[in-house]
């Protein structure tokens, strides 16, 4: 896989709004998660939304079949991907959300996951200032709910300062030799894990640009590795007009 030269494609001169325009957004204030996440909801218009992974599965993923959430599953150890994965997300929601006060559900390990660090580096290498942890947002359109992992302040201070979501993913995904197709209308791409990623980033994408005004140009995925770390941006398909709105559709057309 190769890394985009994100430094390059980021130095563009007022190429995206601050962070404070999602971060200070009005419907920020009316949204909450249902407990066990179970989904989001709009207080104020007493709407409730799925999550995003869930529906991107149903409508893209060839042959996906629904998985009862009550049924037990053999449980994974310390070293698994989830966990791993999990634990890196909590402890990055605390250094950017407990400054004055812990909001951890469970109390954070003494010492950062090597994962964690290797993800401190690279904002600092990028000069990445991390705003916000697990921000929530909310499709009307596609009904349909998430919580963006981190958003954060490129080059903060100078003059190209700007706005920049980051989803941050541990491990570095690989490829199937034949993967099935994506359900349309994205039946030219293979259903594999970067794609996925790929085609969740652009959901969010357009949750911002369609339900809060925002079109963010910085929109990075931060892999995080054994070996590194690789970050991407958006490929020229997720922002492609025509593709953002067949997706928009389907997803918006897709039973709920």
């Amino acid at each position: 896989m190769k890394s985009t030269n994100i430094l390059k494609y980021a130095k563009r001169k007022g190429s995206s709004p601050r962070s404070s325009a999602l971060l200070e957004h009005p419907i920020r204030e009316n949204c909450e998660e249902i407990d066990g996440n179970r989904g989001f909801h709009l207080k104020n218009e007493n709407l409730t939304f799925p999550g995003v992974t869930r529906r991107i599965k149903e409508v893209f993923y060839p042959g996906f079949k629904h998985i009862d959430k009550n049924k037990k599953r053999p449980r994974k150890g310390t070293c698994s991907s989830i966990s791993i994965g999990n634990r890196v997300h909590s402890e990055l929601f605390h250094i950017t959300n407990c400054k004055d006060k812990c909001l951890c559900k469970e109390p954070p390990k003494k010492r950062l996951h090597r994962f964690t660090k290797k993800a401190i580096d690279k904002f600092k290498e990028m000069e990445i200032t991390i705003e916000e942890s697990e921000v929530m947002i909310v499709s009307r359109g596609m009904r349909l709910g998430t919580r963006l992992d981190l958003v954060g302040t490129m080059f903060k201070g100078q003059e190209n300062e700007s706005m920049v979501v980051v989803s941050i993913k541990t491990g570095i995904p690989g490829t199937y030799r034949n993967p099935q197709k994506m359900n349309a209308p994205l039946d030219f791409l293979g259903s594999e894990p970067r794609n996925h990623n790929q085609l969740q980033g652009m959901i969010e994408h357009i949750i911002l640009d369609r339900d809060y005004g925002i079109d963010v140009q910085e929109y990075l995925i931060m892999y995080l590795g054994k070996d590194g770390v690789i970050v991407e941006s958006l490929e020229s398909w997720c922002r492609s007009k025509t593709n953002r709105d067949n997706v928009f559709s389907a997803v918006s057309r897709a039973k709920h």
